[in-house]
């Protein structure tokens, strides 16, 4: 209506293109590729470390046969590959599956001999609305809407983007969208009494998702155990130890080949409730102002992390054990490669998530009460107390565990120390692990004086409590595992070969 009704609409957008082709990165060489590793002692120098308990000279890169295990002078040893070269029948089929994905160079070297191109985009974009309505001679109704999008599918900087091709890459697009909307309505009940309500709601989910959603590692690679059949498997540990001050996988230390699959991806989604309302009134010379506040923070997580297999290479298996016992270095330099260990399907660690969907939430209260006084013309007091509550961040289901240590463990013989539930109800520890802190009360006072027209002077003290955190009960003291880890048993053992899976 005329004079009753003002909008206002805004809209901004950030766009940006770049085409990536001037970040070399490294991938196995041809020889490499059919399991020759006599190039990674000559990027070396050739460089005899030393002898081993059998008299035979340690060269830096050489790789050892892990099967061939054996005492001498009470270390174990093993004998090195004729030639510094693998057989292709001892290579994994698996490992070869791998392998056929990633590029072959297209620069000379050992490092840095793949120059890939791809694009790289950031698109933003936030319209936004204002709307002011007068209802009446009384009433002010006031509503605003922003949507914030944004999507960054392959990013060098945030997304770890390298430029392998689908789906090996480690790449992870960042993806944000978010909107607010906020409604407050005043009236004027009488000259002198103001009533005001308002209430707001904010939600922001996040998803850091690679560009491969669906990907099978059982059909495709004939590679078993994940949990999710999502992203591919990460990869990682392909080139040597790097010494200190050594540019990783560079051309010094023999190359070998980035890592691959995206490391980790999350699903966070945010919902922001609040609402507050108040009323204040002026009588002679105060102004009193009565009001309440709240505010409900819900976070979802959904952590893929792992789900797919995340298996680490290194130089260890296919290194001398007894130097490897020793932490694989002699004399600056160190034996065995771990793309010779890749190819071997020897896994040095490997890890597995477990999928979860977890909700934490938190409320947040307060109530206060505060007069502005108007003691003379030169000076005004403002006092009041304030009570805030707020409750911790917990699993909305209890479903986050937490260490007890007078719980019967079932899986040590009953031995006390074991992992509990809060809550009520069967499999629930009847408890709660945290109380919330009812006494937050806090007091306001300030004191303004004006000594001159053109000199105030202003002066306060208080109690203020912070709300209470989103971390901490829920998410770390009580946490929700995802994670199950195996590293090598002993010195050169693998903790699996990528032919046979994960086990159960």
């Amino acid at each position: 209506g005329r004079d009753k009704t003002f909008f206002f609409f805004n809209f901004e957008q950030f766009r940006e293109t770049q085409i990536i082709n001037n970040i070399p990165i490294t991938v196995p060489t041809t020889a490499y590729r059919g399991g020759d590793f006599s190039g990674a002692e000559t990027a070396a120098g050739n460089r005899v470390l030393g002898t081993d308990p059998l008299g035979r000279p340690i060269v830096q890169n050489r790789i050892y046969d892990p099967l061939t295990a054996s005492s001498a002078s009470g270390q174990t040893v093993t004998d090195p590959f004729p030639n510094n070269t693998i057989p292709l029948s001892r290579m994994d089929p698996v490992a070869l599956k791998i392998q056929d994905l990633i590029p072959v160079p297209n620069l000379s070297g050992a490092a840095n001999n793949y120059l890939p191109s791809y694009p790289s985009t950031r698109h933003t974009t936030i319209p936004s609305l204002k709307v002011d309505q007068r209802t009446g001679m009384r009433g002010h109704l006031a509503f605003y809407w922003s949507f914030t999008h944004s999507a960054s599918p392959y990013s060098p900087t945030y997304g770890g983007s390298e430029g392998f091709p689908l789906p090996i890459t480690q790449d992870q697009g960042s993806y944000i969208r978010s909107h607010i909307e906020r409604l407050n309505y005043d009236y004027s009940a009488t000259p002198r009494l103001l009533l005001h309500v308002g209430a707001g709601y904010q939600q922001l989910n996040f998803n850091n998702d690679s560009p491969v959603l669906n990907y099978n590692a059982a059909q495709q690679l004939g590679l078993t155990g994940a949990t999710l059949n999502r992203n591919f498997p990460t990869i990682t540990g392909l080139c040597p130890p790097v010494p200190f001050g050594v540019p990783q996988c560079s051309t010094s230390i023999g190359g070998g080949s980035y890592n691959m699959g995206p490391s980790g991806q999350n699903h966070f989604d945010d919902w922001k409730p609040s609402a507050n309302a108040s009323a204040t009134w002026v009588r002679g010379n105060h102004e009193y102002r009565f009001g309440s506040e709240f505010y409900l923070f819900i976070q979802r997580t959904i952590p893929y992390a792992g789900t797919n297999g995340g298996y680490a290479f290194s130089a260890n298996e296919t290194g001398l054990p007894y130097l490897v016992a020793q932490g694989n270095t002699l004399n600056g330099g160190a034996t065995g490669f771990g793309y010779a260990s890749f190819l071997l399907g020897a896994v040095d660690s490997v890890s597995i998530g477990a999928p979860a969907d977890y909700r934490n939430a938190k409320q947040q209260w307060a109530v206060f009460l505060q007069d502005s006084w108007k003691v003379s013309r030169g000076m005004t007091v403002n006092y009041g107390i304030r009570w805030d509550y707020g409750t911790y961040f917990r699993e909305e289901h209890g479903r986050t565990a937490s260490f007890s240590p007078t719980t019967p463990n079932p899986k040590a013989g009953n031995k006390p120390g074991g992992f509990i539930f809060e809550g009520t109800g069967a499999g629930k520890c009847n408890c709660s692990f945290a109380a919330n802190y009812p006494f937050a009360v806090g007091n306001r006072l300030d004191i303004a004086y004006q000594i001159t027209p053109k000199t105030v002077v202003r002066g306060g003290w208080g109690i203020i409590y912070n709300q209470t955190g989103t971390t901490g009960l829920g998410i770390a003291a009580a946490g929700t595992a995802t994670l199950n880890s195996v590293s090598s048993p002993s010195p050169g053992v693998p903790a699996m070969y990528l032919r046979n899976g994960i086990p159960p």
